[in-house]
C-alpha cells in the first residue's frame, strides 16, 4: 500500500513470517525497541534521498512502514494497523 501526498510519502508492506527480508543498513542508524509488548525495529536513514523503515513480527506477519517519519509517528501508525 503506498499513500502519496505532496513530498510526503508512506509505504506498508506485509508478507508471511517465513518470508526474507533485508535492510541496507550501511546509510541507517538501527535501534530496536517494545512498546505495548511489541518489539519493533527501526532504520532511521542517514541518506535525506532515502526513506526510514519500521518492521515488525506478529500474528504470523512480517511488517514494513516506510516514511521519512520519527520513530515516534511509525510506531502510532504501525499500532493503528491492528
Amino acid at each position: 500500500i503506498i499513500y502519496k501526498k505532496e513530498n510526503n510519502k508512506l509505504t506498508f508492506e506485509f508478507f508471511a513470517q517465513n518470508h526474507d527480508m533485508y535492510s541496507n543498513n550501511d546509510y541507517s542508524k538501527y535501534i530496536s525497541l517494545t512498546q505495548n509488548g511489541q518489539e519493533y525495529y527501526y532504520y532511521n536513514s542517514t541518506d535525506p534521498n532515502d526513506t526510514c523503515v519500521l518492521i515488525w513480527h506478529n500474528n504470523g506477519f512480517s511488517y514494513n512502514l516506510y516514511a521519512n517519519q520519527p520513530v515516534e509517528e511509525l510506531v502510532k501508525i504501525a499500532e493503528s494497523i491492528y
